[in-house]
């Protein structure tokens, strides 16, 4: 149990650090949609909170969500399975404002069309380097003139249910 909190903490980290994820939800017709999402907040728990206007259609569809996090230059990946639900609490929606959401809520935290998305992850799956950059490229280049397999991942996942 300790060393998956030290790895759930790890992860939370990891998403702070790479700030937009791509939410992909499921639609009325059944098809994945994806957007970019900017991480308001990701708490140690492991939710991550985004800011949203109320009366997008992503809002009815939270009941399956996933979030992808990419960091080419650090080789991390991580993906977020779980649920979310919109959060219309005016003190959370203060709480969660930060200058960085003004481009797309010119109102500032106030708004009336202001929510919150509160994702609740089920599983965390992540994938991270185990070597600097400089050795990764220099391994790709052995693996392609060997015809051999590049293999430098770390991957890992924690179930939250």
């Amino acid at each position: 149990m300790a060393s998956e909190t030290k790895q759930l903490s790890e992860l939370v980290e990891m998403v702070r650090a790479i700030e937009v994820a791509m939410m992909t939800t499921v639609g009325d017709d059944g098809r994945l949609q994806s957007r970019p999402m900017a991480v308001m907040r990701a708490d140690d728990d492991g939710g991550i909170w985004f800011l949203s206007q109320d009366g997008t259609p992503k809002l009815e569809h939270l009941a399956q969500v996933n979030l992808a996090f990419a960091d080419r230059a650090d080789a991390e990946y991580v993906s977020v399975c779980g649920s979310g639900s919109v959060v219309r609490d005016r003190d959370t929606l203060r709480d969660l404002w930060s200058a960085k959401a003004k481009p797309w809520f010119p109102d500032g935290p106030d708004d009336p069309t202001l929510v919150a998305i509160k994702v609740e992850p089920d599983s965390i799956d992540y994938w991270e380097a185990a070597s600097s950059r400089m050795v990764r490229l220099m391994e790709m280049a052995r693996a392609t003139a060997t015809g051999t397999r590049f293999r430098n991942d770390q991957h890992g996942r924690i179930d939250l249910q």
